[in-house]
């Protein structure tokens, strides 16, 4: 029998149409499941129970799930370097000593994962494998002693002197331009005395040194912002030497050294009070000094040598290498002891007694002093680089004299003046020779008033373009 209309009706509501929920989180973690679920249904039947069945059922169903994930336990289970934490919680998954909470170090990593690897105001000391931080670089450099140990100093301007021992590597791995190190005034801002073994400065800048004014019997007389006295290999990289003083050697000086390398910095604005080396002085007669991608600019010396001096008196013949490295606008004064102007020499350098090489990117140019604007060599022997804009009363370039020798191999002499004699080169007889060398163009970049000036016998010669030509007595 089929079922009358109010049968139809209690079928209807007993069926269980209303819409279906969506099935509940199933996470086992700390998750906070929100499951909002709104059914509207709306079921409208006509029945007009004649064999004519007209069921209309409309069910509008309106579930909406949110689920909030608010997971807070590190996942350890891809933990590349067993630090206990993972991406993205570890911001460093191959570095066990990087993860979040870890100590701040002075090693130009976000070391806690804080999103920050500014290390500023750090000083750590790595010995043996083992980082530790120190208030300041002097407390690490006390405690520092082993070969191979590293004194890391990060962004700060960090007053007083300053003592690596042998072995240490002493670095700022921020840089030169945040990382200052600012002397004593009266003594050498970076002080390397009686190292048996390597050291290596990298990275600052190294200002507000000083020393006593030039002894011959002081050692301290030399060097104010660096100091390399009896040391047996020493490296200074990526470092800005300015504004320091001293008797002689104002930026860096000192004797009694088998290795030197300077190398990626600049050597500026530094002065010697009481004798020579406005940039760089020592006195030395045995080893090898080395300026690589360095600039020797602006310094001024009392006496002689305005950016570089290196003087033997006597020994074993020191070795100076110049590779790509410029020497500019440096002056010599030409000052006595007392303060007396007198004759001044070498406005870029005075090598003497020494064997000097440079190659063919290592310029001197816009230096000044009476004798050799560009180099004094008295007794010493210099072979390449090119000398600019050099000016000086006697020799623009170049003073060579008391059996010194000056080789200019494929290099430029360009647009250097004298007042007297020499534009280019003033020699006593001594050795110039030029191995196609360019010696400029009239009414260009020519030396003026002459380009070689020979004392001994008074005889000027003028050149034009590349030449080829040895002087001693006369030209040829």
């Amino acid at each position: 029998m089929r079922p009358n209309s109010r049968e139809w009706f209690f079928l209807v509501l007993m069926c269980g149409c209303a819409g279906t929920d969506e099935p509940a989180d199933a996470d086992t973690d700390t998750d906070t499941d929100t499951d909002t679920d709104t059914d509207t249904d709306t079921d409208t039947d006509t029945d007009t129970d004649t064999d004519t069945d007209t069921d209309t059922d409309t069910d509008t169903d309106t579930d909406t799930d949110t689920d909030t994930d608010t997971d807070t336990v590190p996942i350890t289970d891809s933990d590349g370097d067993g630090d206990g934490f993972a991406v993205p919680y570890d911001c460093d998954d191959a570095n066990a000593a990087i993860f979040p909470g870890a100590v701040e170090l002075c090693n130009g990593l976000d070391d806690s994962c804080d999103g920050d690897p500014g290390d500023a105001g750090l000083v750590t000391l790595t010995s043996g494998g083992v980082a530790t931080n120190y208030p300041t670089p002097q407390e690490a450099l006390a405690v520092a002693g082993n070969n191979g140990d590293q004194v890391a100093v990060c962004a700060g301007t960090w007053p007083g002197e300053f003592t690596p021992k042998a072995g240490i590597t002493f670095v700022a791995p921020e840089g030169a331009a945040v990382t200052i190190l600012d002397g004593p005034g009266t003594q050498p801002t970076v002080n390397l005395v009686n190292l048996a073994d390597p050291v290596t400065v990298d990275g600052f800048t190294i200002t507000g040194g000083g020393c006593a004014p030039w002894d011959p019997l002081y050692l301290g007389s030399w060097g104010g912002g660096v100091a390399v006295v009896n040391s047996d290999v020493v490296v200074v990289r990526n470092s800005v030497i300015t504004g320091n003083t001293c008797g002689g050697g104002g930026g860096i000086g000192g004797e009694g050294f088998d290795t030197l390398l300077v190398e990626d910095s600049v050597v500026s604005n530094n002065s010697s009070t009481s004798d020579s080396g406005g940039g760089f002085g020592m006195i030395e007669c045995g080893g090898v000094v080395t300026f690589r991608r360095t600039d020797i600019v602006s310094n001024v010396a009392h006496e002689g040598g305005g950016g570089l001096y290196a003087y033997c008196f006597a020994g074993p013949s020191l070795q100076i290498i110049l590779e790509d490295t410029t020497v500019a606008d440096n002056i010599a004064l030409g000052l006595d002891f007392n303060g007396n102007l007198g004759p001044s020499y070498g406005g870029g350098a005075i090598f003497s007694r020494m064997s000097v090489t440079a190659d063919a990117l290592t310029t001197f140019e816009r230096n000044y002093a009476e004798h050799g604007g560009g180099v004094h060599l008295p007794a010493g022997q210099m072979a390449g680089g090119s000398f600019i804009d050099n000016s000086a009363v006697y020799g623009g370039a170049a003073y060579v004299y008391a059996g010194g020798a000056l080789t200019i191999d494929g290099g430029l002499m360009l647009g250097n003046t004298a007042t007297l004699v020499g534009g280019a080169v003033w020699t006593d007889g001594s050795t110039l020779e030029s191995i196609g060398g360019d010696w400029g163009t009239p009414f260009f970049d020519d030396n003026s008033p002459d380009d070689v000036y020979i004392s001994s016998t008074a005889l000027s010669f003028a050149y034009s373009g590349v030449n080829t030509f040895t002087c001693t007595a006369d030209c040829i």
